[in-house]
């Protein structure tokens, strides 16, 4: 039920950036369902590869530098 909660805020807020962009654009509630999925996704693997990162640098907390070191391959990854 978390996943559809978030994926319904994950709607709405496509739902305000595309009525922003155009007003008579509206967003479904199965492509809310993609994009809560995308995001989740996107999120998990974001976790764990910069864990990694971290636990490679002898540490067991997550910084901004671990982050910078995974982001180009993991865009790259999702594009």
């Amino acid at each position: 039920e978390t996943h559809i909660l978030a994926s319904e805020r994950i709607r709405k807020r496509l739902a305000r950036q595309a009525h922003a962009l155009d007003p008579s654009v509206k967003i479904s509630s199965s492509a809310g369902k993609v994009a809560g999925f995308m995001v989740d996704a996107f999120v998990r693997e974001t976790v764990a590869r910069a864990a990694s990162a971290a636990q490679l640098d002898g540490s067991n907390k997550i910084g901004i530098q671990h982050l910078e070191k995974i982001l180009p391959q993991l865009l790259l990854d999702f594009s």
